[in-house]
Formats: structure tokens, sequence, C-alpha cells
């Protein structure tokens, strides 16, 4: 059983890291803007991307409800740091030059998540985010790219549980 700690409170942001959540809440805001212009609604229910997925390139684990996702950083260490939020979808890809809908076999998405960071270097801290998130599912494989910073991670959906001690 893990030692429960306190979460510390977020540390002050740095110039770069406040310049870079000052453009991606300007990001958010055009996003918002563009989504209310286009009286685009989220899908409630039915999450494409509900289970359990092995990321292929990196040790992490994401596992979505239909509306509540944790992303472990290590399925090798269920106590370990991880993100945790809730996120809803729409079908088709908003990207910083549009509305994108795939039309090549593959299903597109944008996932809007709100998270916190539970665990950072083993020290919890309360650190809360927002994401856009472009993810393209082809089968039992997911691509989701990051769409404030560009990362990409590739998964694969599969029948990895992460420990129920750890509320996962």
């Amino acid at each position: 059983m893990s030692e429960v700690r306190p979460i510390q409170p977020e540390p002050p942001l740095s110039d770069e890291e406040q310049a870079n959540k000052e453009a991606f809440d300007a990001y958010g805001m055009r996003l918002a803007l563009w989504l209310m212009d286009r009286r685009v609604q989220p899908v409630a229910t039915g999450s494409p991307v509900a289970g359990t997925w092995l990321l292929v390139d990196d040790p992490g684990v994401l596992v979505f409800t239909e509306s509540e996702f944790t992303w472990l950083r290590d399925r090798n260490e269920p106590a370990g740091d991880y993100y945790r939020g809730t996120y809803s979808y729409m079908q088709g890809a908003l990207t910083h030059d549009g509305f994108v809908i795939s039309r090549d076999g593959a299903d597109l998405y944008s996932l809007f998540q709100r998270y916190t960071v539970e665990s950072d270097g083993g020290d919890p801290r309360a650190v809360h985010f927002y994401g856009v998130f472009m993810v393209q599912r082809r089968g039992d494989e997911l691509h989701i790219r990051n769409q404030r910073t560009g990362g990409d991670l590739q998964a694969r959906r599969s029948a990895f549980r992460p420990g129920a001690a750890e509320g996962l």
C-alpha cells in the first residue's frame, strides 16, 4: 500500500511558463469562439476511446471511461506519477487551420481535457491543465497529438488493468 502524502500548492510560474500559459489560454479562447460560432457540440456518450491503451514507445498506459481518463506514466509502477481528469470529445479534428474530417478509413476526434498532475517526481502537487488533443483511431490503435505542443503518442488497445488499490 502506498503512502498518502499531502498535495503541495502549485509553485509560481516562471516567465516562460507564464508566456506559454497565456498563449495556450488565447488559443483556447479562439477555439471556444470557433466552436460557438459553428454551434459544434461535444458528443456526450459512447466514447470511441473508452478502454485501456498501452503506449507503444513509452511504458505508460491510458485508461479512458466514458468521461474520465488516467494517464499512468509507468505501468510497472502503479503508484507512480499520473495525470487524471475529465474529457469530452467531438467527431472530427480541430486544428489551428480549422476543422478536418478523416477520409482515409480512420476515425478522427478532438478531445478536450481538464486534468491534474497528481504526482510529479514523487512529490504530489496540485497542477491543473486544460488540453486539446487530436485523436486518430484505426481499429485497436490510437495516434494522439497534443494540439498545443505538437507532441505525439501511439497506443494500442489492451486488457491490462492497473491496480484497483490505486483507484485507476
